[in-house]
């Protein structure tokens, strides 16, 4: 009986049987390998998809975070709605194309929270061949306010406060404390206050985002090298008290060390080519006028009465007040420093062209009827004051701020960066939810 074993024997045909037993395992086992291939390239393709929505999603969160920290500047939703979502809009919708070759929708929604803090929400929905996938986040952006002239006012440790008309134009406001506007009172950009302070605003005048998070930080400014740069005249050739008669004029070279006072009648002038310095006061009478080209210290105070004009040709450092009468004007473009209260007076004009940085060390700051100043002010221990009719082209930062009726701010920041304290604000960005959601 011919049999395998036989066939084996002879070694006829073995090659033949092994082969159709190997075709005959190859038939079982080949098409379940087949499906299983296919499956898997299926759900590797689905997986790939899943991943690229996953992806897209998240991006669109990204884009969220990028567009907070530019304060949504050139940014407009579905609608053609420009900018954040705020307390008067609180939600957009922005659609993003070219992420992964996905389609993404993405809502953002403001919450104010009250004393917790306000937060945006973010849904973004990404959808590709059908499938979609939602990324969830809630996100707070606090900027630090670490620049004390990042912001048209900055209350340091204090209040702002904006009464009758008052309006804060082309910037924000920040507060260590609380904002109150009322009966008109207007802010073009943002609001932003510490945890546990409120944002009062009746009528809506603060056009921007409105903020209650988070504890504020603020860098500070040495104003010892000031002192230091006026004090230079200090070795200088000395004088003895400077005392000009009604319509007297008078030149003088520096350095030049006075050891009294400078004191200008009415309609005098007196010119220093040099640096100045002065153990005792200066007053300007009415229709005088000082000019120093160069840096000067005063160890008193400077008064200069109505209709007065002074120059300064450098930093300018004074060891006690400076006032300002009725109608005085002053072109400068250097710093200026008093110890104690800066005070100018009704429709004084100061340093409109050139915005120099203008602090009290120590006291106040008042601006008063109708005046019109150029400058950053800054009264780090002190407040700051614009009365009826004022207005200030730059920046303030004090302990607390306040502006009367019709008083404006008009945020500057030519030369900025040429300034102490001045730079770019930090911010701190929290992420308080992310999470995923898969739609079919």
């Amino acid at each position: 009986m011919f049999s395998i074993k036989k066939l084996v024997r002879r070694e006829k045909g073995a090659s033949l049987a092994i082969a159709l037993i190997f075709l005959a395992i190859g038939a079982i086992m080949i098409p379940p390998l087949l499906l299983l291939i296919g499956s898997g390239l299926e759900q590797g393709e689905a997986i790939e998809n899943r991943t690229d929505t996953l992806y897209s999603s998240d991006a669109g969160v990204e884009w969220v975070i990028n567009i907070l920290k530019t304060g949504g500047e050139g940014v407009t939703d579905s609608y053609g709605l420009a900018g954040l979502p705020n307390a008067e809009s609180t939600s957009r919708t922005y659609n993003l194309s070219g992420l992964n070759g996905s389609a993404v929708k993405v809502k953002l929604i403001y919450h104010d929270a009250h004393d917790a803090g306000s937060y945006y929400e973010v849904v973004s929905t990404a959808t590709l061949n059908g499938k979609s996938m939602t990324t969830n986040a809630a996100l707070r952006y606090q900027p630090s306010g670490g620049s004390v002239f990042d912001n048209a006012i900055t209350a340091l440790d204090g209040n702002i406060i904006l009464n009758n008309n008052a309006a804060v134009l082309n910037g924000n406001i920040i507060a260590n404390g609380n904002i109150t506007l009322e009966n008109n009172a207007s802010v073009d950009g943002d609001a932003l206050v510490s945890t546990t302070h409120y944002i009062s605003d009746i009528r809506n005048g603060i056009e921007g985002t409105k903020t209650i998070n988070g504890t504020l930080t603020f860098t500070s400014i040495d104003t010892e090298i000031y002192k230091t740069e006026a004090q230079i005249a200090k070795n200088g050739t000395t004088s003895s008290t400077i005392n000009l008669s009604n319509n007297a004029t008078s030149t003088r070279n520096g350095p030049l060390h006075v050891l009294g006072n400078i004191i200008l009648s009415n309609n005098s002038k007196l010119t220093i080519n040099g640096a100045l310095y002065i153990e005792g006061y200066v007053s300007l009478g009415n229709n005088s006028e000082l000019i120093v080209n160069g840096p000067m210290y005063v160890n008193k105070y400077l008064y200069a009465d109505n209709n007065s004009t002074m120059q300064f040709g450098g930093t300018t450092y004074i060891n006690g007040t400076l006032t300002l009468g009725n109608n005085n004007s002053s072109n400068n473009q250097h710093v200026i420093v008093a110890k104690n209260d800066i005070t100018i007076n009704n429709n004084s004009t100061f340093n409109l062209q050139t915005a120099p940085l203008i602090i009290s060390e120590q006291g106040d700051i008042d601006i008063r009827n109708n005046a019109k100043i150029g400058g950053y002010l800054y009264a780090p221990n002190g407040n700051i004051t614009l009365e009826n009719n004022t207005s200030l082209t730059g920046a303030a930062a004090a302990l607390n701020i306040t502006m009367a009726n019709n008083a404006t701010i008009d945020y500057n920041v030519n030369g900025l960066n040429d300034l102490p304290g001045g730079g770019g604000t930090s911010a701190t960005l929290e992420i308080l939810a992310w999470e995923y959601n898969t739609r079919e």
